[in-house]
């Protein structure tokens, strides 16, 4: 294998090869720095599959001190509501056990445990019953929260249980900027992940986080 020599060909472990899957997934034309191909349904779909398949053979380690950050916009409030977390279905996460939100400019102080994750639910009565994935004490949570005033009642979502675990001293701050200028950028579209130690040694900035 060393002796390929094709500049076309390069090796990658995969964690690497998850992460810009991931990162070409969460990218759309309104959130895309630079003018890049934007994969189609099929594509995006295969390479969901390909993803599922990687963690599905734990082929990726790490667990244990990796943190998924999420984009939070609605879903902060949320967690400060109801402490879980919604997003689409077939949405594909390393395994992690904690997880933390990026809104307002900032990492968010609460970083909860993750407890659960259940996938593609529809958020009616109904379905939540119906769902065989579901544990009871975790169709309980859900007929807590859905009803039919609730702005995702009748969606299907992806479900991250989660609990409470520690918080840090302060927001982590963004002070990202773009590589060819001192003009901020976003730390989180979609979702990144960044080390558990990392965050718990109260960062200053999220460039104290960046892996």
């Amino acid at each position: 294998m060393r002796a390929i020599d094709d500049d076309r060909l390069v090796w990658a472990n995969f964690s690497s090869l998850v992460d810009a899957i991931e990162s070409l997934l969460d990218r759309d034309l309104g959130t895309t720095e630079d003018v890049v191909a934007i994969p189609t349904e099929r594509e995006a779909f295969l390479l969901r599959e390909l993803v599922r398949f990687i963690y599905d053979e734990d082929f990726v380690s790490g667990k244990e001190d990796r943190v998924l950050v999420v984009a939070a916009r609605k879903a902060w409030p949320e967690y400060e509501d109801h402490t879980i977390y919604f997003c689409q279905p077939g949405r594909s996460f390393k395994p992690v056990e904690h997880m933390a939100f990026y809104t307002d400019g900032e990492v968010k102080p609460a970083v909860p445990r993750v407890v659960g994750r259940v996938d593609d639910v529809l958020l009616t009565e109904a379905g939540i019953e119906q769902h065989d994935e579901l544990s009871s004490s975790q169709r309980e949570e859900l007929h807590e929260i859905i009803d039919s005033e609730y702005r995702r009642h009748g969606d299907r979502n992806q479900v991250l249980f989660l609990e409470e675990d520690f918080t840090l001293s302060e927001p982590v701050r963004n002070d990202k900027t773009a590589s060819d200028s001192d003009r901020r950028v976003a730390f989180v579209q979609g979702h990144r992940y960044v080390s558990l130690s990392a965050l718990q040694s109260e960062p200053s900035g999220t460039t104290d986080l960046e892996v």
